[in-house]
C-alpha cells in the first residue's frame, strides 16, 4: 500500500542510474557555466596567452623574430636587430568572448535529456580548439606577411581581407560542429509521408 503522493520504486536501480545522470549533467552545467563566466572575467588574461602563443608561432614561420610583451598585449617583430612592426591584440583579435559563448550556450545544453553533459562538453572542446587554433594560425599568419610582403600591403591582406574571410568561415564551421555534435544521432531518418 503506498502512501499520498508516493510512487512505485522503479526496477532494476533505474532511479539510481537517473539520479548518477541527472547530477552529471548538473556538475557539467555549472562547471561550463563558470568556465563562461572565468572567460569573460580573465578575457585580458587569455589574450595574454594568445599574444604569448602567436609570438612563438611568428618565430616558426617568419625570418624575423617576434617578441611577446603579455602585459600589453603587444607583438614586436623585429628583422636584422632592427623593428620593422609592432601588433597590439585588442579585444576583437581574442576569441576568449566566443569560448565564453559557448561554454554559456553549452552549459543549459546539459541539463537537456537529449543532449546530455557528454555532448555538451564535446560540442564546447571541438568548437572551442578549431576556433582558437584557426585564431592563432590568423595571427601568426598576419606576422608572415608583414615579414614577406611588407607591412603596408602584407598587413592590409592578411588582417583586413583574409583574416575576416578565414575566421568568418571557420566560426561557421565551429557553428556547425558545436550544434551538430550536440543534436545529431545516428539512426536518425525522415519520417514517413
Amino acid at each position: 500500500m503506498l502512501v499520498d503522493g508516493a510512487r512505485e520504486p522503479a526496477p532494476d536501480g533505474a532511479d539510481e542510474r537517473i539520479s548518477r545522470t541527472t547530477q552529471a549533467n548538473w556538475a557539467a552545467a555549472v562547471a561550463l557555466l563558470l568556465l563562461g563566466l572565468a572567460l569573460l572575467w580573465q578575457a585580458g588574461l587569455w589574450r595574454a596567452m594568445e599574444t604569448v602563443v602567436s609570438a612563438h608561432l611568428m618565430n616558426l614561420v617568419t625570418s624575423a623574430h617576434a617578441t611577446a610583451y603579455a602585459t600589453t598585449n603587444t607583438i614586436v617583430l623585429q628583422k636584422g636587430g632592427k623593428s620593422i612592426a609592432a601588433f597590439l591584440l585588442s579585444g576583437e583579435c581574442s576569441v576568449a568572448y566566443f569560448l565564453a559563448f559557448l561554454a554559456l550556450v553549452a552549459a543549459p545544453m546539459a541539463l537537456l535529456p537529449r543532449v546530455g553533459w557528454i555532448r555538451a562538453v564535446v560540442a564546447s572542446i571541438a568548437a572551442g580548439m578549431l576556433i582558437e587554433v584557426a585564431n592563432l594560425v590568423r595571427l601568426a599568419g598576419i606576422g608572415m606577411a608583414v615579414v614577406d610582403i611588407g607591412t603596408n600591403n602584407g598587413y592590409t591582406l592578411a588582417h583586413t581581407y583574409l583574416g575576416p574571410f578565414v575566421m568568418f568561415i571557420v566560426t561557421a564551421v565551429a557553428g556547425v560542429i558545436f550544434v551538430g555534435s550536440m543534436f545529431y544521432r545516428r539512426g536518425w531518418t525522415k519520417s514517413p509521408s
